[in-house]
């Protein structure tokens, strides 16, 4: 793989989301986008041709699209407040 193309990879595991379990899926993701979320037996690999499957521990939760913003912050200040000082501080 060149620098100039995105990576592009299979993960295995139990998907969650929006309150949804779906066992025996994948996430296939090339480059920084989600390409498909869902069960291994609807997943068409040659549709996305070169990815690299990823080894994953056995019961490995996955949950694509997921962004944690939680921060409690550190030197002192911290984000939960709003008060830019103190964010300032923590960043």
């Amino acid at each position: 793989m060149t620098s100039s193309t995105p990576p592009a990879f299979l993960l295995s595991g139990t998907i969650v989301t929006d309150g949804t379990v779906v066992e025996n899926a994948v996430v296939a993701v090339t480059g920084e986008r989600i390409a498909y979320a869902g069960p291994r037996t609807s997943f068409d690999p040659r549709s996305l041709p070169g990815l690299e499957e990823v080894e994953l521990p056995p019961g490995t939760l996955l949950l694509p699209g997921l962004v944690d913003l939680h921060c409690h912050g550190a030197a002192g200040g911290g984000f939960p407040g709003g008060d830019l000082p103190s964010a300032r501080s923590a960043a």
